[in-house]
């Protein structure tokens, strides 16, 4: 651990623990290609996803830049994050750190199941649609976009 990064953490009173359960819940490094400027995403799992929305983004990327720096094995003065961004979801009152992925066990069903719309008088009440809920494209911004046209064509057909 850097000085920097020890200053840091200090200065924001997280324990060494929680910096610990924090790097060791460094899902994966990715890299966001369909863009000029280069971007890398770094995604945390478990506990560690909701434990960064309480550090400042500062911090955040200090912890990612020192992963990635030991584990390429370069010297962290070389290469500097100009900016970060950390998801705030599990915060947000109306997302609440939701977020899906397909168990081992489940199936087209199991989707097509979780997409049934809610109707206990025979008229569709509630409809489901987003990127869980579609058979092929699981986990996709085009099956969020399919489910959606979908469930708003169901509204539509009972308007009508």
């Amino acid at each position: 651990m850097s000085d920097g990064l020890r200053e840091q953490l200090h200065a924001e009173r997280v324990d060494t623990d929680i910096f610990k359960a924090i790097v060791s819940m460094l899902f994966h490094f990715d890299v966001l290609p369909s863009t000029d400027i280069p971007v890398l995403i770094c995604w945390f799992v478990g506990p560690a996803a909701i434990m960064i929305e309480n550090l400042s983004e500062k911090l955040v990327g200090q912890i990612c830049h020192e992963v990635l720096c030991n584990c390429l094995n370069i010297a962290q003065e070389k290469y500097q994050p100009v900016r970060i961004l950390k998801s705030e979801w599990h915060n947000n009152k109306y997302i609440r750190g939701s977020y899906s992925y397909s168990s081992i066990k489940s199936n087209k069903h199991d989707r097509r199941q979780l997409r049934a719309s809610y109707a206990p008088d025979g008229i569709r009440r509630i409809l489901f649609a987003g990127e869980a809920t579609h058979e092929h494209y699981y986990s996709t911004v085009n099956a969020a976009f399919e489910t959606g046209i979908q469930a708003a064509n169901k509204i539509l057909s009972t308007i009508d």
